[in-house]
């Protein structure tokens, strides 16, 4: 049972497109596609569903947490390596919560996916934004966590527990620069 939720929220830019005579919508269907390949890498590679593109981003779900933040280092990962050779940069913001949505019609709903929603909203650019209840079972040691406090997140009563997941500090999911291979795995 899928129990997990993430969501992961790309950042694109029209400007540049202009600049180079491109159209913003062909430009930003270009960027999207690669952004979608590089998110469905790493969802792939950690044993994460995709419930639904969200227009800004795509929603994801676990069978774990441990695999939930595995997945969103190496989504940030597979970013960096391809912003290293990119004509334009793209960078994404991911939340990740934890708890039992509400399952409709291949869609899910709830606390949990809004806490996910509202999580990735408080990352920074290139950041992973996690609860509380995500740090405590990640398997991930705590130093990798920074926490940011408890915020009062729209449509929760109590404060959250925030945490950024520091995940430069985390062993990437393709060989070290220099090997000779910085293919992605």
């Amino acid at each position: 049972m899928e129990r997990f939720g993430a969501k992961v929220q790309v950042r694109l830019r029209d400007e540049d497109a202009r600049r180079r005579g491109r159209s913003g919508y062909q430009h930003r269907a270009a960027l999207e596609g690669v952004h979608d390949a590089l998110v469905r890498r790493g969802l792939a590679a950690n044993g994460g569903r995709e419930v639904k593109h969200t227009g800004d981003g795509i929603m994801a779900v676990f069978a774990d947490i441990p695999s939930a933040v595995r997945a969103a280092a190496d989504i940030q990962w597979h970013f960096w390596l391809y912003n290293l050779n990119a004509a334009e940069s793209l960078s994404v913001r991911i939340g990740i919560h934890a708890g039992e949505p509400l399952a409709d019609h291949n869609d899910l709903f709830g606390a949990t996916v809004h806490l996910a929603s509202r999580l990735c909203a408080e990352a920074e650019v290139d950041g992973i934004v996690v609860s509380g209840l995500v740090r405590e079972l990640s398997e991930v040691d705590i130093a990798f966590f920074a926490g940011l406090g408890e915020r009062r997140l729209k449509g929760f009563a109590e404060p959250v527990p925030v945490f950024r997941l520091k995940w430069r500090g985390l062993k990437p999911p393709y060989g070290p620069p220099g090997n000779g291979s910085s293919e992605l795995v």
